[in-house]
């Protein structure tokens, strides 16, 4: 279960992995392509933003402003996004650059001198943006699903259905993903989830906050009209009954701090056990369904979730199920049916719970699609492309210094003991680190891909993803196997495989500029680095041993040092008040907050044993270290809609972008010496206030 630390606000939804694996236009005109630049630096003349700043703020009152103020002030969010901010402007400057090349293979005429993978991505691509036959077909594709599941007459035959949601792109109460296994990391298993719900999280089903109302409200206008265009008799009624039942469905989910406590939640089972545990659910058409029946182990990762949602199963009538399925068949294909029922979606739900007042085009939505469609393929020709190796060689000898800088740090703590040391030393020696793109590529998809049909494609690619996953089951990870695509705009720690991820896609500027001065660099990347690097020996990383295995190697003492040095980042990081009256969730924002906090200071630390301090000059008046600190703010900035300000603050483990600047520097001694940070001051932290784990 990957943690994938930078993707806030991403609009890209997967259609194959589950959401616990996964991570707009930005106001930032991008003067040019990374090949095109020269010795230039994409931002500014070193690397950084100078124009952004507000230098009529003062560092210490808020840094976050000092930094980014007038790029506040002047950006704006387009009609069709919810977020502008740096890693939007990396995500969006990556998909421009592999969209030339995606166009490039989708152009009539040349398909006698591409590859392949080259006719497939071409292909994908014009199929899904072919709206004259998607148009012409309606709701059509949809057909064979919709009867099979109007057809159920019995309890079995629906949990078959939920199993089929893997292949139909539905949904399902029950549902789950293919994993290594926790307790024992030599082995992949299934590792049972529970979903099934419309609404982004299970609070806005029964909130009284006026938002959450109004999302339910659209959402229940967009189920009955949904279910009006299936044909479905008394629509409104219906309705009701499927919010109804989503609402309890809703009431046994966990909560975000139990869902995002993925070391919490590995319980082991056989398929036997399931059974016994989990009575009135035939288990055994679930896991026959989804392929998975030939492997004897699993991990339930909510017991009394799944438990609750059986009886929800049993109690609800085939009938409003049978509407259920049909709704969430069709509000889940919504992207690649007709523009009818885009539109209809789009100006009923989409439109209202996002904020924004445009959709997004289909070209775009296409080039999504295909890269999620053959990943690897794109990731390799974007990095074969847009990415050096010496860039990647100088990203690695970085990792190797922040691996060192902590090393040092373990050696002066003075509240963890000796035995917990060592168990540490070993963990860190064993992290590895994937940076940039695998030396050894994936075969490409076996999957047959026409011009002719989206909807057929769209069924191929999803059948052949599961039963990439299905393979996995019962057979010991590869080491070699990325998790995260090369072009992606984000970066993971795996805690059971001990190794953090920095794909090439996020070592594009802001984050990374091979032409900008190391200082910032080293803010930037090297903040990000030792933020994964930190989430090994966080709150929840912590508790997996160097081999990934979830064991309690601390000694009580060190974990209680730990633990009250948690409770301080808890509670300030809890008082943090982004929007009127709703605050940083400190217990759900703890693993990210440590990460910060220290892994920028081990970036510090780095930065200061490297060659590149022995050089150190100032630079249009600004000394190193704030140059470093720059970097960090500079990689933060962002802007999102209100509704999705609200979204995160209720389920994002991050806490907002000027939290991660003001609540993060004002941790680092270094950072009040470089900005003459005093008492007084409003970041202002005294010395004993200021967090002190790492």
């Amino acid at each position: 279960m990957t943690r994938h630390c930078k993707s806030r606000g991403s609009a890209i939804g997967s259609l194959f992995l589950p959401a616990a694996l996964l991570v707009a236009g930005c106001g930032i005109e991008d003067p040019g392509l990374q090949a095109d630049r020269g010795d230039q630096p994409l931002f500014g003349a070193w690397g950084f933003d100078v124009a952004a700043m507000n230098p009529a703020i003062t560092p210490g009152d808020d840094f976050y402003e000092y930094v980014n103020g007038t790029w506040i002030d002047d950006t704006s969010i387009p009609a069709d996004r919810i977020q502008v901010g740096s890693r939007a402007f990396v995500r969006e400057r990556n998909d421009a650059l592999i969209e030339e090349m995606i166009l490039e293979f989708a152009r009539p005429g040349v398909r006698d001198s591409l590859s392949p993978v080259e006719r497939k991505i071409g292909d994908l691509y014009a199929s899904f943006i072919d709206l004259k036959l998607r148009n012409e077909r309606g709701i059509g594709p949809l057909d064979a699903d919709l009867d099979r599941i109007r057809a159920i007459t019995e309890r079995s035959a629906l949990v078959r259905e939920f199993a089929r949601h893997k292949l139909t792109g539905g949904v399902s109460p029950i549902t789950g993903f293919v994993e290594t296994d926790f307790n024992r990391p030599d082995r992949q298993v299934f590792f049972m989830d529970v979903g099934g719900l419309g609404i982004y999280s299970p609070g806005g089903y029964t909130s009284m906050d006026d938002m959450q109302r109004s999302n339910r409200t659209a959402y229940a206008h967009w189920v009955g009209s949904a279910l009006e265009r299936l044909g479905f008799d008394a629509a409104e009624g219906l309705a009701d009954d499927v919010v109804a039942l989503e609402t309890r469905l809703a009431a046994a989910h966990p909560t975000a701090e139990e869902r995002h406590d993925y070391a919490g939640s590995v319980h082991g089972y056989t398929l036997g056990e399931v059974a016994e545990a989990f009575p009135g659910f035939d288990w055994s058409a679930f896991f026959d369904e989804l392929r998975i029946d030939h492997y004897e182990n699993l991990i339930v990762r909510f017991p009394r979730s799944v438990a609750a949602i059986v009886e929800i199963v049993n109690g609800a009538s085939l009938e409003v199920w049978k509407a259920y399925l049909c709704f969430h068949l069709l509000h889940n294909n919504v992207p690649y049916l007709d523009s009818r029922t885009q539109a209809m979606k789009w100006e009923l739900f989409d439109s209202v719970i996002s904020g924004r007042s445009a959709d997004r085009s289909v070209e775009d939505q296409a080039l999504r699609f295909v890269q999620l469609a053959f990943s690897f393929e794109i990731g390799r020709a974007f990095v074969e492309r847009h990415f050096s190796p010496a860039a990647k060689a100088e990203v690695e000898s970085m990792f190797e210094q922040l691996k060192r800088a902590f090393r040092r740090r373990l050696q002066r703590l003075d509240w963890m003991d000796d035995e917990s040391k060592q168990e540490a030393f070993v963990k860190l020696d064993r992290i590895r680190a994937k940076i940039a793109y695998p030396d050894a590529w994936r075969s490409e998809p076996d999957v047959t891909i026409g011009r002719a049909s989206f909807f057929e494609n769209l069924r191929e690619v999803r059948a052949y993803r599961w039963a990439q996953q299905v393979q996995r089951v019962g057979i010991p990870p590869d080491p070699e196997l990325w998790g995260m695509v090369p072009q992606a705009a984000g970066a993971g720690f795996h805690p059971a495989l001990n190794e953090i991820t920095i794909p090439a896609g996020n070592l594009m500027p802001p984050f990374f500029d091979d032409r900008a001065d190391p200082a910032i660099n080293y803010g930037a990347i090297g903040g990000v680095m030792g933020h994964e690097l930190l989430h090994a020996f966080d709150d929840l990383g912590r508790r997996f041993d160097a081999a990934g295995a979830l064991r309690d190697w601390w000694t009580p003492k060190s974990a209680e040092a730990f633990n009250q040095q948690a409770r301080l980042i808890v509670d300030q990081f809890s008082r943090y008040e982004p929007l009127p009256g709703r605050f940083v969730n400190g217990k759900l924002t703890l693993g990210e907050n440590i990460a910060d906090i220290f892994g920028l200071t081990l970036a510090l630390d780095a930065y200061r044993a490297s060659d590149h301090w022995d050089e150190r000059i100032d630079i249009d008046g600004f000394t190193p270290e704030q140059r470093f600190f720059f970097g960090w703010a500079q990689m933060r900035r962002e802007k999102f809609r209100l509704q999705t300000q609200m979204q995160l603050l209720e389920t994002d483990p991050h806490s907002p972008g000027s939290i991660r600047v003001n609540g993060v520097v004002r941790n680092i001694d270094a950072w009040y010496g470089a900005f003459n940070v005093e008492a007084g001051d409003a970041l202002y932290l005294a010395p004993g206030a200021r967090a002190a784990i790492w």
